[in-house]
């Protein structure tokens, strides 16, 4: 169980870094380059920020778990 929030926040972080770069190219290819250049310069750095944040937190909670265990 101690292991659940750290791989919970690795995969919403990765969640979030892979949706917003999908949904860039998707406004890019089908919708119109105006779209994709407003939604890959507003939504997408925010997104992708808070996404690596929450990896990267994700990734040092589980390795400080690791190192703590009890042996």
């Amino acid at each position: 169980m101690r292991i659940a929030l750290p791989i919970s926040l690795v995969v919403t972080g990765l969640l979030l870094i892979v949706g917003s770069i999908w949904l860039t190219w998707y406004f890019f290819e089908y919708e119109s380059d105006n779209a994709g250049a407003l939604f890959g310069m507003t939504v997408m750095p925010l997104s992708v920020g808070i996404g690596s944040i929450l990896t990267i937190i994700g990734i040092v909670v589980a390795v400080v778990r690791f190192a703590n265990r009890k042996k």
